[in-house]
């Protein structure tokens, strides 16, 4: 006899849009000693609420429990779905802003990604105000979840995702995790947002951790993505406006690819944002 093992301090709940036409699941984690009343509990919204929701629970309340860590809410945004091809093909949907360039190119699309199932790219707009007005809500009206201190973490295209936040509805999450983000994605569209958004606005006012790894991108001879430099670039384009709400902290991590640096990203990156 086997039976499901469970994740302790967590639940699942459904949540449909029907805007984007999904159905998505909210895995939720609570910090030890969680009390349903009283001061109200920072929220971390997890994109690749599976794989990063685990990764977090891994770690994060024996941290929490110890005291190294502050103690929030949890809340891995995924999807109803069995197939991991089609959770990629989701996510491709959801996490991109606009559609990229599908047929490859210099800055064109990974050869694992055009084996994908068809999607449609572009959604984020639509996956953003999902969470605002409708993930948002029910958290707070389910458990003792601040309306305010919200942190948003992504990691490759969620990392691309986080910065289409960051540089649209920046008021959306207070603090920002963005790891390893896919900055390639639709010739580097994304940095076309952040020049909008400096020439509109005098400030930016959030608290961001961006990281990479470095073996994701070779120096004597760097690949289409980037993944390093474009991350670093973008980093210091950050720090040359000046923004004096902007909270920014960058690092690589030696010795880590696109893969190992996941988890890493998402604890380092929650110390970091944190600590502010």
């Amino acid at each position: 006899m086997s039976e499901e093992v469970k994740i302790a301090g967590s639940r699942r709940h459904a949540l449909r849009s029907d805007a984007i036409g999904q159905s998505f699941l909210l895995n939720v984690s609570l910090p030890p000693g969680y009390k349903v009343d009283g001061a109200s509990y920072p929220v971390v919204y997890v994109s690749d609420g599976t794989q990063a929701f685990l990764a977090i629970n891994a770690v994060v309340p024996l941290m929490q429990l110890t005291g190294e860590l502050k103690q929030f809410i949890t809340v891995g945004i995924t999807y109803d779905v069995e197939n991991a091809r089609d959770m990629m093909t989701l996510r491709t949907r959801d996490l991109t802003h606009c559609v990229g360039d599908m047929d490859g190119g210099s800055q064109g699309t990974p050869g694992w990604m055009k084996k994908l199932p068809p999607s449609e790219p572009g959604g984020a707009q639509k996956f953003l105000a999902f969470i605002n007005e409708h993930v948002k809500p029910f958290i707070q009206n389910t458990y003792n979840a601040s309306a305010i201190d919200q942190c948003y973490a992504g990691y490759s295209l969620g990392g691309l995702f986080g910065l289409y936040t960051l540089f649209n509805q920046p008021d959306s999450f207070n603090r920002y995790i963005i790891g390893s983000p896919s900055i390639w994605w639709g010739k580097r569209d994304i940095l076309s947002h952040e020049r909008q958004y400096a020439e509109a606005h005098k400030d930016l006012n959030a608290t961001v951790y961006m990281c990479s790894g470095r073996l994701e991108e070779k120096e004597e001879k760097p690949d289409a993505y980037c993944m390093v430099s474009n991350m670093t670039n973008l980093a210091n384009t950050l720090e040359d406006r000046h923004y004096q709400s902007l909270d920014l902290q960058h690092q690589v991590f030696d010795d880590e690819t696109h893969l190992s640096g996941h988890p890493l990203a998402l604890t380092r990156g929650l110390r970091k944002v944190f600590s502010r």
